[in-house]
């Protein structure tokens, strides 16, 4: 689950919209992992970029080494953080509901990412619980983040993607990015 998390949070604040007359998109400022990543996953992002002419497409090559199995014991939390200032403060702009491994499977994976991933990458079918210890492979798998438009304004970004067992975090990533006025 951790692996779809990555993929979706890079994505998550990422879109190009029209308000007003303006058009926004969104820059990545990459990825930290907590220490204790590396007990539950091997993480190799080979390359996250726009694709050539877009501010909202990406292209995600990478590998993802889960190395246990996730039940619904597990759960994801994941937090986005907003500052109008690169070193600014960053305030809690937006909470997601936490769900146990298989709910995020069907209620987020499977609408949103599965009919992109299920042809660029070797992910589990949305149907799949426990989601099975493997080397998972993503091969340019592109992202419309237009998807995810009401989602944010300009500014800067911190998400928190934190995995959950017996509602403790035992491990997690944080994405940065920014969203801009387009010129």
């Amino acid at each position: 689950m951790n692996q779809i998390l990555i993929f979706m949070l890079i994505c998550g604040i990422t879109k190009t919209y029209c308000d007003e007359d303006k058009t926004y998109a969104f820059k990545y400022g990459g990825m930290e992992q907590q220490d204790s990543v590396k007990e539950y996953f091997d993480i190799v992002m080979d390359e996250i970029k726009h694709k050539d002419g877009s501010d909202s497409i990406f292209l995600v090559n990478g590998e993802v080494e889960q190395k246990l199995d996730l039940d619904d014991e597990w759960k994801s939390r994941i937090i986005v953080y907003r500052s109008d200032t690169v070193d600014g403060e960053y305030s809690e702009y937006k909470r997601f509901p936490e769900f146990s491994a298989c709910s995020f499977m069907k209620k987020i994976y499977k609408p949103f990412f599965h009919p992109t991933m299920k042809d660029c990458s070797n992910l589990p079918d949305p149907e799949t619980c426990p989601i099975t210890k493997e080397q998972y492979k993503m091969t340019n798998c592109e992202f419309d983040a237009n998807v995810f438009r009401k989602l944010s304004q300009p500014g800067f970004y911190k998400i928190t993607a934190d995995l959950l067992k017996n509602d403790e975090a035992v491990t997690g990533v944080i994405f940065r990015g920014s969203v801009y006025e387009r010129e």
